[in-house]
């Protein structure tokens, strides 16, 4: 029986665990990450353009997965997708929760 395969959209935290779980299940993932900050096996600086069902995903439960790598776009056939973006991409710094933080004269920053 052939290994069904994952595409996994980020590698930070939630994608790396993913990764695992995926492999803990005998599934085979494939990691897809816009970045070059972790060293490893996966598809560095990636984009992923979109994942759709493919026309008979209601028999095959598969996807259609875009991407493009150093100029070269590619489709991909997936039997699932685990989308990892997480929240730790944008910075959120909710200022106006802290009163007085523009009087403030320390550094705060994204964590």
């Amino acid at each position: 029986m052939t290994k069904k395969s994952i595409a996994v959209i980020g590698s930070e935290v939630c994608g790396l665990s993913s990764v695992k779980c995926c492999l803990d299940e005998d599934l085979e993932p494939v990691c897809f990450e816009r970045t070059d900050d972790i060293g490893g096996l996966w598809r560095y600086q990636t984009t992923v353009y979109s994942g759709k069902k493919r026309p008979d995903f209601s028999t095959s439960g598969q996807w259609e997965v875009v991407t493009e790598c150093e100029g070269k776009k590619e489709v991909n056939v997936f039997d699932g997708v685990m989308v990892c973006t997480g929240h730790h991409t944008n910075d959120h710094l909710p200022l106006e929760s802290f009163p007085g933080i523009e009087k403030f004269k320390g550094q705060y920053f994204h964590s």
